[in-house]
């Protein structure tokens, strides 16, 4: 009989290592991150002792949680544990919007479960490689600083805007996470925040995992400000939301290509959300 229950923060690592064996190629520090943002978010499937599936719901504000890292070991797929899990999963944030991010060919599985397709993120990916520098007009209308020199409660205020519901606990460990450059664009006339990003180490590569800004020439400053940390030879992708325009033609003018797609997906009121300031999302697994 399978059992499932909360994970562990070790068994969290676990299931990071799960995703990495399936090619997911996730971030360095990954498993802490996840696990600070909801310590109850993470559910696996214990069959005799041993896990064999997994699936995270991790809860944001009141009202929203995020469904990820869905994952049944090889040898134990086609035998339901990973639909018994799911739908525990699914009782566990009842009466939450919920959403994920689906590739193409699982959307059918996750529209019987309810869900509807609301927006493609592609995942453009390449080498460092910075454009040359046009006359930037916004140039000498704000600064780039390390984020830790901008009070934290404009982070969050500004990062509030653009997802599903604050995520204060989860914000404060991932812009702090080891390894990463997280920068912030602040007005020079207001000293307002107009955009911040994380680039950060995965297994393979870096990602901007956000890439926020109120505009394309705030996200290309902070891009190539980010990116002068890393060694020049590195690889790195971002998230793109589709229906951005200029946001897929930034990661262009970075020489990036799409390497694959995924689907947002609902469940619940469909949020409305501001993805015009959205240049990279912060990840697949928990929006």
């Amino acid at each position: 009989m399978l059992v499932v229950r909360t994970a562990t923060e070790a068994e969290v690592s676990t299931i990071v290592e799960w995703a990495r064996q399936e090619g997911w190629n996730p971030g360095k520090h990954d498993a802490k991150q996840f696990y600070e943002a909801d310590r109850t978010g993470f559910l696996v499937g214990e069959l005799h002792g041993k896990l064999v599936c997994s699936v995270s719901a991790v809860k944001f504000g009141e009202n929203h949680a995020f469904i990820g890292y869905y994952i049944c070991l090889p040898e134990h797929r086609g035998k339901g544990f990973g639909l018994q899990l799911w739908k525990q999963a699914l009782e566990c944030v009842q009466g939450r919007t919920l959403a994920l991010d689906a590739v193409r060919e699982q959307v059918p599985t996750y529209q019987k479960s309810g869900f509807v397709e609301s927006f493609v993120t592609d995942r453009y990916s390449g080498s460092v490689c910075i454009p040359e520098q046009e006359q930037n007009p916004c140039a000498n209308m704000y600064a780039i600083k390390r984020i830790d020199c901008v009070p934290f409660a404009n982070v969050l205020r500004y990062d509030s805007q653009l997802v599903l519901a604050s995520r204060e606990q989860f914000l404060k460990c991932w812009v702090a996470q080891p390894e990463a450059i997280a920068l912030a664009a602040v007005s020079l006339q207001t000293d307002e925040l107009v955009g911040y990003c994380v680039l950060r180490p995965a297994d393979v590569g870096y990602r901007f995992q956000p890439l926020f800004a109120d505009n394309a020439a705030i996200a290309e400053q902070l891009v190539v400000a980010a990116l002068r940390h890393i060694p020049p030879e590195s690889t790195y992708s971002i998230d793109v939301p589709a229906e951005n325009k200029a946001a897929v033609q930034l990661a262009r003018k970075f020489a990036l290509e799409p390497s694959f797609a995924c689907v947002r997906m609902y469940k619940g009121s469909v949020p409305v959300l501001d993805r015009s300031r959205v240049f990279g999302n912060t990840s697949f697994e928990l929006g």
